[in-house]
């Protein structure tokens, strides 16, 4: 008798060959078809992909009822909730075991809940409703592990790191005020009608976008199940989903139902070309260049009360190796990581190559009291040991590598309080050749 891993394999492969007749088949010329032996193979595939389906549905039920009646059984010398004498209420441990439990129950989220009860001592890492009630998104972890994770994200994301507020957006949908101009007043003759002072708002309105990972995890790692094992897994895990980040919350468009980024939510008016058009400007363009950016805050009445730059690498070093014609540093509060005053941060998620000759990045001066993440606070999980990812340039197969490929769904939005609280530097050559 097949496992069930060697019976979704076999179907997985089956539906490859059917794909490839469809694809085969949606290619045609027009008005030319299939030929009856290919038609007659596609239906032999759909047959056996629909008895491998039933194999696989039986002995999922049959996990699950096994699941059901087990009874825990402590592993020997091994305390419920310490592992190798490791307290496992690290932050973001509890997520990595989870992956670990699913991984070992093959995707049986009934199964993984009695290995996390058995192996860890815990009976808290999955959401009750989806252990019992799987959806086609995954397994739902609880909302405590999931917190745990975004905390992780904090110190790796730069958006995060540099002020933006999380708040809670548990139905996928919030609304929130937002600021869009400044009060009106001026002075007038007795009985004449005051004008209005307020200022003016307007709303934005966020909905979840869903940021999906996929990471390929060693199964000696997972097989493993120690505390340095489980750390490496949930590095793995947050590195994955940090980087995504970061891409968007900067310069995302909007496009593929991904949160709109910093760089596409800045006012027309404050994005700012560098006029200099020299990877090596002197030194007063430079500063006039970076004033402007901060005077746009200023103009705006922006509140500024956690302003902060995000600078590429080349820019970031070339400010920070700038010197006056006494051999002095211009910018020495780099060496701390603040310039002008403001905190400032680099990433590498801030491209380079932009440009007509792929030579030019953005400076961006952002107040983040202003910026908000609202956030479902959820975190699932699927796995696969069939899967295929891309390596590179590469596909490759998570089972001939022996990995188990861990899908990880997050959802959260990104946006503005005030319309004015971005402030782009454009066509930014400095230190770039």
């Amino acid at each position: 008798m097949k496992t069930l891993a060697e019976l979704m394999r076999q179907r997985a492969e089956i539906q490859a060959s059917i794909q490839a007749i469809a694809d085969k088949e949606s290619g045609l010329p027009e008005g030319e078809s299939l030929s009856a032996e290919e038609v007659a193979e596609f239906d032999k595939l759909e047959a056996s992909f629909k008895d491998i389906t039933g194999q696989i549905e039986r002995q999922e039920k049959a996990q699950a009822m096994q699941a059901s009646v087990a009874t825990p059984v402590a592993h020997p010398g091994q305390a419920a909730a310490n592992l190798n004498g490791r307290d496992e209420s690290e932050p973001g441990i509890g997520l990595a075991q989870a992956v670990v439990c699913l991984s070992a129950a093959q995707g049986n989220h009934m199964y993984a809940a009695q290995i996390a009860e058995t192996q860890f001592g815990r009976t808290d890492l999955f959401a009750a409703m989806d252990v019992a009630t799987p959806n086609s998104a995954g397994v739902l972890v609880r909302e405590q592990t999931s917190n745990e994770m975004i905390e992780l994200l904090k110190p790796l994301t730069v958006v995060r790191r540099m002020g933006a507020r999380t708040i809670p957006m548990p139905n996928g949908n919030l609304t929130v005020p937002r600021k869009t101009g400044r009060g009106q007043a001026g002075y007038g003759p007795e009985g004449a009608d005051i004008g209005k002072t307020q200022s003016t708002y307007g709303q934005t309105k966020f909905s979840a976008k869903k940021l999906t990972a996929l990471t390929p995890i060693s199964n000696d790692l997972i097989r493993q199940a120690s505390h340095s094992a489980l750390e490496l897994v949930r590095d793995d895990l947050t590195e994955a989903v940090s980087l995504e980040e970061d891409l968007n919350f900067l310069r995302s468009d909007g496009s593929s139902d991904a949160p709109t980024g910093l760089r596409h939510q800045a006012h027309a008016d404050n994005i700012v070309p560098d006029t200099s058009g020299t990877a090596a400007p002197n030194l007063a363009q430079v500063d006039a260049y970076l004033n402007s950016l901060i005077l746009k805050h200023r103009l705006a009445d922006i509140p500024m009360r956690d302003c902060g730059w995000i600078l590429s690498p080349s820019v970031y070093t070339y400010l920070e190796g700038l010197r006056d014609g006494n051999g002095n540093k211009v910018y020495p509060e780099l060496a701390n990581m603040r310039l002008k005053t403001f905190k400032v941060e680099f990433t590498n998620q801030l491209p380079e190559d932009l440009g007509v000759g792929g030579n030019e990045s953005e400076i961006y001066f952002v107040d983040f009291s202003q910026v908000l993440i609202p956030d479902t606070m959820s975190i699932s999980l699927a796995i696969s040991t069939e899967a295929s990812y891309k390596d590179g340039a590469d596909m490759v197969s998570a089972f001939s590598r022996d990995q188990t490929v861990v899908r990880v769904i997050a959802e959260h939005d990104l946006g503005l309080r005030h319309d004015k609280a971005v402030a782009v530097g454009t066509g930014v050559r400095w230190g770039i050749n």
